[in-house]
């Protein structure tokens, strides 16, 4: 089985770490494809939230400073961007 076959068959929550055991992404997939909610790190924060539906960017994409603080919203449709992006300044 190559990692092709795996990626394809994907299925329920799939985490990665950096190898000091920090988190890099939790990813929720249906049948191999992208499909919920998919949060991304970097040296340990959230700096980026995307939902996905059947492997397109549907809903909003949300990008923080410090893991808290939203920096940015950006609304997506059938992976295209949809109406409003939104930038908040201290």
């Amino acid at each position: 089985s190559s990692a092709y076959d795996f990626q394809n068959n994907l299925h329920g929550e799939k985490r990665t770490f950096s190898q000091n055991g920090e988190p890099l992404s939790i990813e929720e997939w249906v049948n191999g494809q992208l499909h919920g909610k998919s949060t991304y790190f970097r040296n340990g924060n959230r700096y980026v939230e995307v939902s996905y539906l059947y492997g397109q960017k549907n809903g909003t994409e949300r990008h923080f400073v410090d893991g808290d603080i939203i920096s940015q919203e950006i609304h997506w449709e059938n992976d295209q961007k949809h109406g409003l992006s939104i930038f908040y300044a201290e």
